[in-house]
């Protein structure tokens, strides 16, 4: 279900659409709407940044654009800790190659925030 709900946030194909291979595009979507409706799309970047600051061995805090901590950040020259305009332009711009995204698909508000969350940890993940 989570790989349908990846495809589906990448590509921006209607529900209806979502290959066979993810299984019943109505199980995919109602998964999608409940973890939204109850906020699990809002928490899990919130876990993948607790896990990567456990690996990394910092108790500081991540910059979620660079995958970095962010005391990292403020060590460049003239840097201050917190990511600049270019940086963070960058970010929302990833965030934007998710069609459903930038299509605004989403009608309800909650389930286009889980879409907005859904894309975000696709891009923290993404290497």
């Amino acid at each position: 279900m989570l790989n349908g709900i990846l495809f589906r946030a990448r590509t921006g194909i209607p529900w209806r659409g979502l290959p066979e291979r993810f299984g019943s595009w109505k199980t995919v979507h109602e998964g999608h709407r409940r973890w939204s409706a109850e906020g699990t799309w809002d928490r899990m970047p919130r876990a993948v940044q607790a896990d990567a600051t456990l690996r990394a061995g910092s108790t500081g805090a991540w910059s979620a654009s660079t995958r970095r901590p962010a005391v990292a950040t403020s060590m460049r020259p003239g840097g201050s800790g917190r990511p600049g305009a270019n940086e963070v332009e960058r970010t929302i711009n990833r965030t934007k190659n998710s069609r459903a995204v930038a299509t605004r698909y989403g009608k309800r508000a909650c389930v286009f925030r889980g879409s907005v969350a859904t894309a975000a940890i696709r891009s923290w993940l993404r290497p």
